[in-house]
């Protein structure tokens, strides 16, 4: 394999990293610098983010996916990220590097490791992912009955006519499987965070409640390109 694939394959496991909030992966953030892969196939990314003053939480997270995901590809020797510009990037640069958990890199101020903070980023996400594909499938003709009924079988067998419909139903699925009753595909596709059956006599009431979390991440997306912009300028990474 050579370089260039090896970053290609680099660059592929980067997208699959989320950052927790937004819901959208640091390559289309914007949040990768550079990144290189030396001749002992060692790979070494250098991260940016929006402020000086992300929290640590978030920037660990982010940082410690990166390595994670990385260091599955079976010919890479090792994983250096680099946390750049930020207030604690010395602290978790060093916890990450060596692997250790959030309270062991933070002991003096972490009192929880990060699991229930990442349990709750992912079911907002659903309930965003949910809105944007349920939203989609209004627009052309689906109702409310129909997307109670509609099983995810039967959602993954739609023949949309553009990608836009692909995109959203893959994360959509992605985010459905991971909830508790999603791992079958004759189970209901869409449900409420509980897995309860959607409340079709408040329907209205609950799309309005999803649409807020659907705002939220788009304004705070808005907010987080803005400040990277302005901090950085244009150049959106390797």
């Amino acid at each position: 394999m050579d370089k260039e694939a090896k970053l290609s394959a680099v660059r592929a496991k980067l997208a699959a990293v989320l950052d927790p909030e937004l819901d959208e992966s640091l390559t289309e953030l914007g949040f990768i610098e550079s990144l290189d892969v030396d001749a002992d196939d060692r790979v070494h990314v250098r991260v940016r983010l929006p402020t000086y003053w992300c929290a640590a939480n978030f920037a660990f997270m982010m940082a410690s996916d990166a390595r994670e995901r990385i260091a599955e590809l079976p010919w890479v020797n090792g994983v250096t990220i680099d946390l750049a510009e930020h207030f604690y990037s010395e602290r978790i640069n060093q916890g990450v590097q060596q692997g250790s958990s959030f309270v062991a890199a933070f002991a003096d101020e972490a009192s929880a490791e990060l699991d229930e903070l990442r349990a709750i980023f992912r079911a907002k996400a659903f309930e965003r992912r949910q809105h944007e594909m349920m939203r989609y499938l209004m627009t052309r003709t689906y109702s409310p009955e129909a997307l109670a009924k509609m099983t995810v079988e039967e959602l993954s067998a739609i023949a949309f006519d553009d990608a836009e419909g692909d995109r959203l139903r893959r994360r959509y699925l992605e985010a459905r499987a991971e909830r508790r009753d999603g791992a079958s595909s004759k189970t209901k596709a869409f449900v409420q965070l509980d897995g309860s059956p959607l409340p079709l006599d408040k329907f209205p009431d609950y799309l309005a409640r999803v649409r807020r979390s659907w705002l939220a991440t788009q304004v705070n997306g808005a907010m987080c390109r803005s400040l990277l912009e302005a901090r950085y300028g244009g150049a959106k990474g390797p």
